[in-house]
């Protein structure tokens, strides 16, 4: 049995609310109605409803305030601003927000219905293209790895890390459907690599160097031949650059690298330095943290680190002193 959608109503009218969620379950939808800005966005972090109405003048804050914050905490949340205070500007401004829809009071139920329900079907298109981006991705992590034994299932591993981290850190929806693109597409750029060169038990000469170190750039121009993947790319790009600037390609430093690409940094560290190699044993898990504990500040974002070992480290066990004697 298909989930009725749920819609949600932002507006400081009952009689509004009222009528319209009338209109909306004899529909078939599951309608949630609102009075406040901040009580409909703490809604959005429960519920990721398929669309939003939205009205321009509320009780605590600006319609398009809200609007902006949904669409931030739950990017395929379709929203359509229905009001009665309607202005070319407020139009306009809406839809570089990103606004399915625009519409003034007093409203036709049958064409706001037709629109909910175009809504509900681009997004269900995205939905479909998300999730066909997402078997590409997996397809050409899995031809890049066939290639090398050494590092099958490390892009898997990397991307199940970093949203680990990026989850801890309340990262939103979207943010981690970037990493889950991302994860796999990051070393894809070796293909070209010969396994001479990536499995080399000596020292890498200069030319073989430029070789591993072009490979962060190649990753993200493949990724970015596909629209779908474009939040990725820099992510992809800059995901060898270090907290010092001292990486590469680009010298980065500090938080001119992006977040999810220092997420992904750190992830891949974790994941390499616990994954045998030819040029070397694969270390502990202890021995790894204490890696990233040194590199932090230096080639990691000390932040990022802090709640990787927050998740990975055991709690320290408090030395017990006996029980405390009740007072009588």
């Amino acid at each position: 049995m298909r989930t009725k959608a749920s819609i949600l109503i932002v507006d400081d009218d009952p009689k509004f609310r009222k009528t319209l969620s009338d209109i909306l379950k004899a529909k078939g939808y599951a309608p949630i109605a609102m009075v406040k800005g901040k009580t409909a966005l703490d809604r959005v972090k429960e519920e990721r409803p398929a669309v939003a109405i939205i009205d321009l003048r509320l009780p605590d804050m600006e319609g398009l305030k809200v609007m902006e914050k949904i669409k931030k905490r739950s990017p395929r949340t379709e929203c359509i601003v229905l009001t009665g205070y309607g202005s070319q500007a407020s139009a306009i401004e809406a839809v570089n927000l990103g606004a399915y829809g625009y519409m003034q009071k007093p409203y036709d139920a049958e064409q706001l219905v037709v629109t909910i329900r175009r809504a509900i079907e681009k997004r269900e298109a995205g939905e479909a293209l998300k999730r066909a981006a997402l078997e590409t991705v997996k397809a050409v992590s899995s031809i890049v790895e066939a290639s090398d034994p050494y590092t099958s299932g490390h892009s898997a591993m990397v991307t199940e890390i970093a949203i680990e981290i990026a989850q801890e850190m309340g990262l939103v929806n979207g943010q981690l459907d970037t990493v889950r693109i991302a994860g796999p597409l990051h070393d894809v750029g070796k293909v070209g690599i010969p396994s001479s060169v990536l499995n080399k038990p000596a020292g890498l000469t200069e030319a073989e160097w430029v070789m591993v170190r072009a490979h962060p750039v190649v990753s993200a121009n493949v990724a970015e031949q596909v629209t779908a993947f474009q939040a990725a790319v820099p992510v992809i790009r800059h995901h060898h650059e270090r907290w010092d600037g001292t990486g590469y390609p680009d010298g980065l430093k500090g938080e001119e690298i992006p977040l999810l690409a220092r997420i992904l940094a750190v992830a891949d560290g974790f994941e390499a330095m616990t994954s045998e190699r030819p040029y070397r044993r694969a270390r502990t898990e202890e021995e790894a943290l204490a890696e990233l504990e040194k590199g932090t500040g230096t080639q990691w974002d000390p932040e990022v680190v802090k709640v990787f070992l927050k998740l990975r480290k055991p709690p320290t066990k408090r030395k017990g002193k006996g029980k405390r004697k009740r007072r009588k």
